[in-house]
């Protein structure tokens, strides 16, 4: 309701409460007006409220990350980790110094190498693990997950939905206090501004969520759409209530007409059109144009339509916005000329420093995949993240766009680590940084990159002389960028990697850095990773690295198990799965999501799976032997069997002895209902380190892992019961339909396996733009 009110005699504008205290009859007219609001007084006041929420609440989220940096450098992440690199972007090496004697390397490594840490908790890592399984749990819980599988972007997980809330809490608590938003509108237009800064902050690859949070830009950017969407409004409602307010001015009130004419002229009751030709409103109008110009180009359809086409509105906006918002308003140039252009300017200047112009090589590796090769690049980076490349090619008579090619820059997640850290140093034999790019269609840029590449490879192929020779193009780089967080050290004991499609360079990349850390550092676990193709074809594009990072780990003479599982989910031949490759766990269907999840947990907590006497082997590697003889596994189902099966088996030793079932067998292979003959043949198949039916023995472990085993062997066990409790996470990059049903599934697992766990994390990297 507003708080003026009419004069019945003269039409004069009084306080409705009569005039008290500052709003005396002894005022004048024009004091007692401007006394009763002044927005140019008032509303920036409200600007600075708005500034404190917002920083506070960066602090607040910089203050959570401690914990996690102090971690990192506690475990000496940052003697291994070269910051001045992350910060000045991909160092380089020249090609002589590529060269390094075997003697001087080894040596390098051992040096480098660390004894293996013990892992300690304190008292607070009950309640801390409680609080996170708890927060990930409500976070992770999607209101929309019905809807998922037609419309997966409706599907926003309660976390995020918390986060985009505070952007109207801060605005509404900033916005009617003090205020009468019908008769001076301003305070809309004040609070627009106000939010201008951190909206180009959240925007910025080189900003506060990088350099304080350790997060991606690309973590964020749903809070700058928000913020965006959210300013929009705010400049509407602005527009919107000032119209009115001219267009419903009462002639009849002379005193109140005469008075903002005098005043302000441009609210004279000549007729809304007048009011609008203003120059001060003309500006206006100009500058609410330019920003629904980059609320229309920023809708998603436009941009996964054309992404260039995007980039220029999105930029042309801006300037245009920018540009008549100062000549607007003078009260601006505080929020959106200082502010602003220190942080472009910041991030621009980052931009700029890390830039490289490299040489790279581009092959074809068919099915519409390219691998871009860049030689010599030594340190700078942690596998996983993206850089921003530019080709400078041109791919004539395939269409308009194809002549422009140089314009585009794309980002494209970085497939291996950095020299210091990977473990695929027979493929990088100068060093260097592997790219792999997926055609996304006719008439797209990678589809002209494809092709341009597969001509080259043709007429090398034709011409005895250029054989083997690939396509050599000069390439602009910038970053890098994104990747897991930077404070997180990465140290649970159990990784799940969840890939889609050419997902995988991303989890190759992470890969390769988990791997070459934990060998670095002596630190065992169970990496569990599982790709998810079209056709068996594209197992091809990554077969290679796949198969070197698994022979490292087994070969690391640590308890580091690295286990793949890929389904084709379509149809393929069986001679298509040859005797050399070397991944035996190939399954041709679509895999359920939370059983594979739910399985996963349940062998975190039951290493041995179906091995239901006490043993302590942890997981079998791929060739049927146990990992180690640290780890001691349960029952098949739950914990609660374990008790079950020390009562059955005490006194009475393992393997055959009266009649009863060995542990040993596989999964499916059918033993089961043909007795105790197969069973003991698979027993003696393996004797010597086989079951034993020594007294005190307690029991062996068999297979569990399913098929893909190629023999059982097992061992003697003694000692307390103990399982993996070192922690769990996910690493899930895939299109929007497995985030989400990956999201669901960790929300409903229950808390007391989450803290049993050590608590579950979670780490997404989502397809489009």
């Amino acid at each position: 309701m507003s708080n003026v009110c009419y004069d019945p005699t003269s039409g004069a504008p009084v306080p409705c409460g009569g005039f008290t205290g500052k709003c005396s009859a002894f005022m004048s007219f024009d004091g007692w007006y401007q006394t009763l609001y002044n927005s140019y007084v008032t509303d920036p006041e409200y600007q600075r409220y708005f500034t404190i929420a917002w920083t506070a609440t960066l602090a607040f989220a910089t203050l959570l990350t401690l914990p996690s940096v102090i971690e990192s450098l506690r475990m000496g992440q940052w003697r291994r980790r070269s910051w001045a690199g992350l910060v000045l972007g991909i160092s380089e090496r020249p090609s002589s110094a590529a060269y390094q004697r075997i003697e001087d390397r080894a040596a390098e490594q051992e040096s480098t190498q660390t004894a293996p840490r013990n892992p300690s908790r304190s008292f607070l890592h009950g309640p801390v693990a409680v609080l996170s399984s708890l927060y990930g749990t409500v976070s992770r819980f999607s209101l929309g997950a019905p809807l998922a599988k037609r419309f997966p972007r409706l599907a926003f997980p309660f976390g995020k939905l918390v986060l985009v809330l505070l952007i109207p809490l801060f605005y509404l608590l900033t916005l009617f206090p003090e205020s009468q938003l019908r008769e001076n509108p301003n305070r809309f237009g004040f609070l627009a501004l106000a939010g201008l800064p951190p909206l180009f902050l959240l925007s910025s690859k080189n900003g506060a969520a990088s350099w304080l949070l350790g997060k991606s830009w690309t973590t964020v950017n749903f809070l700058h759409r928000w913020l965006a969407r959210t300013i929009v409004l705010l400049v509407l409602l602005h527009f919107y209530f000032w119209t009115i307010q001219v267009s419903q001015l009462d002639p009849t009130h002379l005193v109140e007409t005469t008075f903002l004419t005098a005043h302000h002229p441009q609210y004279a009751p000549s007729g809304t059109a007048e009011f609008l030709s203003g120059s001060k409103e003309r500006r206006g109008i100009g500058a609410l144009s330019f920003l629904l110009l980059i609320a229309v180009s920023s809708a998603g359809p436009l941009r996964r339509y054309s992404y260039p086409l995007f980039f220029c509105l999105h930029y042309l906006g801006i300037i245009g916005f920018l540009t008549f918002v100062n000549m607007h308003t003078i009260y601006a140039r505080t929020w959106a000329t200082w502010s602003i252009g220190l942080i472009y300017a910041i991030d621009i200047f980052a931009r700029i420093v890390t830039m490289r112009v490299k040489h790279v090589t581009v092959e074809p590796l068919g099915e519409g995949m390219t691998k871009i090769h860049i030689p010599f690049a030594h340190d700078g980076w942690r596998g996983g993240q993206h850089v921003q490349l530019r080709l400078f090619f041109t791919a004539p008579g395939r269409s308009f766009w194809s002549c422009f090619r140089s314009l585009e820059q794309h980002p494209f997640s970085i497939a291996n680590a950095s020299s210091s850290t990977t473990v695929l140093q027979s493929f990088l034999t100068l060093g260097g940084i592997d790219l792999y790019l997926r055609s996304c269609g006719p008439t797209t840029w990678t589809e002209d990159l494809y092709q341009t590449a597969f001509q080259a490879q043709q007429i090398s192929q034709a011409d005895p002389r250029h054989l083997g020779k690939k396509l050599n193009l000069f390439a602009l780089l910038e970053g890098p960028y994104g990747g897991l967080d930077a404070f997180d050290p990465l140290k649970q004991e159990t990784l799940l990697f969840l890939a889609g499609g050419s997902g995988m360079s991303f989890v190759l990349g992470t890969l390769d850095e988990v791997v070459g850390n934990r060998i670095r550092t002596r630190q065992g676990g169970r990496i569990e990773v599982v790709w998810v193709v079209h056709r068996f074809e594209h197992v091809e594009w990554f077969r290679l690295p796949l198969q070197a990072l698994i022979e490292a780990a087994s070969t690391s003479g640590l308890d580091l198990v690295v286990d793949l599982q890929i389904y084709v989910t379509t149809p393929f031949p069986d001679k298509g799965l040859d005797s050399e490759t070397p991944f035996q766990k190939v399954v041709n269907a679509r895999p359920n999501l939370p059983t594979l999840i739910q399985s996963s947990i349940d062998a975190t907590l039951t290493p041995c799976r179906r091995c239901y006497p006490i043993c302590r082997c942890a997981d079998l590697r791929q060739d049927g032997m146990c990992g180690n003889d640290d780890e001691e596994c349960v029952g098949s189902g739950t914990v609660a069997n374990l008790r079950e099966s020390i009562v059955e088996l005490d006194g009475e030793g393992c393997g055959t002895e009266k009649g009863k079932k060995s542990c040993c067998y596989r999964v499916g292979s059918g033993l089961e209902e043909n007795g105790e003959l197969q069973e003991e043949k698979m027993v003696k198949r393996d004797q010597g380190s086989g079951c034993s039916n020594s007294n005190g023995s307690l029991g062996c472990c068999g297979a569990g892992a399913g098929a893909g085993s190629a023999k059982v062997q097992t061992r003697v066990v003694e000692g307390a019961i103990k399982v993996r409790q070192g922690g769990y996470k996910m690493i899930v990059c895939g299109p929007a339909s497995m985030i989400v049903e990956t999201r669901q599934t960790l929300s409903r697992i229950p808390l007391a396996k989450q803290v049993k766990l050590g608590g579950i994390g979670l780490h997404i990297e989502a397809y489009g733009v």
